[in-house]
């Protein structure tokens, strides 16, 4: 087991009571397209969530290389994407590598044109942005969702390029940059003040849908650089504690899904016992951060606020698309009442065509070859400490961009599900109509 800089952990883990070794956990260089020569690609766990990654490692270069990696990396960890996988963290390891931690590990093996229908989706918004597209994509599954993570080239600028127009009907294709919230830099500036010597404990509230994950993982990213190692208060393996025992600690204790907190799952001592432990065994400025749907009792708490309509179609990706999605992207602006998640459901909703309209049909994407696409060594989903890796925040609230299906007669194609308040129509409709009949 080793610990990657200061936020990851690879080689062998506990999950539950059974000790594994994780499949496919180590370097994986063979077979590799020649985008992906000369880096080491392994697979691991983010300490700060819980969730798997595919950790990129590669050399750092002259400065002029390292320039432009650190403005790509900087550009595709800013932007949510329906198909592109998150970039959790990036930066130097020790003096001469380099790495890049993405989100997602286990090889998808869902439907192939699903993964087609990403590939696409990717590679349309890297040329409109004016950037390299990617040569040879890994396709990863994030909680039951395909994901691409680019080679180590793509992403890069293009000198000269001039934007491409997109196809109608692929707004999914679109990218929403990360809206950084004010409760965010609080958090940062506590965590970077030089001064404290004393333990914090601060609180982090979001309504679902604000995008409290993103906020966490920026937050994470940010410790990282002032020197913490980022904890998820829900791991229970006491090796990995034993790991950060000498370290200074941010423990993030967030909140299920459902509302309930993981605090309160543990009797409400989670996040504030692994506080406790590590300051009495290293009495240093260690942090805890206690994030949920509602503030935390007896806690100084910041919220995060919704945004504004104007703010979230701003952050729409690339601006050369505006000129033809401008009104759906207000519109979706418009329907999300200032929520981060519930904008990126309204607009990676394919947009019906006079081309392809039909009734009940959205428009859809038809399925081309995946002979370009990199495959990987089969892995279950991993779990760590206990406990299944934590969904993105896609999940919360948000439609899957597509789901495959077949015309009779046809091509596969690939369609949009509805989003959550549509379901609840439709299933209401349904149960007018059984009454009826009955």
């Amino acid at each position: 087991m080793e610990l990657l800089a200061d936020r990851f952990v690879i080689g062998e883990w506990a999950d539950g009571n059974d000790r594994e070794r994780a499949a496919g956990c180590g370097d994986e260089r063979e077979r590799l397209a020649p985008a992906w020569e000369g880096v080491r690609v392994v697979r691991g766990v983010d300490l700060a969530s819980g969730a798997a990654v595919t950790i990129v490692e590669g050399s750092m270069g002259g400065p002029s290389e390292q320039l432009h990696w650190m403005l790509r990396c900087g550009r595709l960890a800013s932007w949510h994407h329906a198909y592109l996988a998150a970039l959790l963290d990036y930066g130097p390891l020790g003096r001469h590598r380099r790495f890049e931690a993405w989100r997602g590990a286990a090889t998808w093996r869902g439907d192939a044109g699903l993964a087609v229908c990403a590939c696409q989706a990717v590679e349309a918004f890297l040329r409109a942005s004016d950037l390299v597209p990617s040569a040879a994509p890994r396709l990863v599954s994030v909680g039951g969702r395909v994901a691409v993570i680019p080679d180590p080239r793509a992403g890069r600028d293009v000198p000269g390029a001039a934007g491409e127009v997109l196809p109608p009907g692929r707004l999914d294709a679109c990218a929403v940059e990360f809206i950084r919230p004010a409760a965010v830099d609080a958090i940062v500036e506590l965590v970077s003040d030089p001064a404290r010597g004393e333990p914090a404990v601060v609180a982090l509230a979001g309504e679902p849908g604000s995008g409290l994950g993103t906020a966490l993982r920026a937050i994470a990213r940010s410790a990282r650089l002032h020197g913490y190692v980022s904890m998820d208060a829900a791991i229970t393996d006491p090796r990995l504690w034993a790991l950060v025992a000498d370290r200074s600690v941010l423990v993030i204790d967030r909140d299920d899904s459902d509302g309930r907190c993981a605090r309160q799952r543990m009797g409400g001592e989670a996040g504030w016992r692994r506080l406790l432990a590590q300051t009495a065994h290293r009495p240093r400025a260690h942090v805890l951060v206690l994030a949920g749907h509602v503030p935390a009792p007896e806690v100084h708490t910041l919220r995060l606020e919704r945004v504004t309509v104007d703010a979230l179609a701003d952050a729409v990706r690339p601006h050369a698309w505006r000129s033809w999605a401008g009104p759906a992207i207000a519109r979706a602006a418009a329907r999300a009442e200032g929520l981060p998640q519930r904008f990126t459901a309204a607009l990676w909703r394919p947009i019906p065509t006079r081309a392809r309209r039909s009734a009940g049909v959205l428009a859809t994407v038809p399925v081309t070859s995946t002979a370009h696409l990199v495959s990987m060594a089969a892995e279950p989903s991993p779990e760590y400490g206990g406990r299944a890796a934590a969904t993105d925040d896609r999940t919360e609230g948000e439609a899957t961009p597509a789901g495959p299906s077949r015309r009779p007669g046809g091509p596969r194609v690939v369609r949009a599900w509805p989003i959550s308040g549509d379901v609840v129509l439709l299933r209401q409709r349904m149960a007018g109509v059984a009454e009826r009949l009955d």
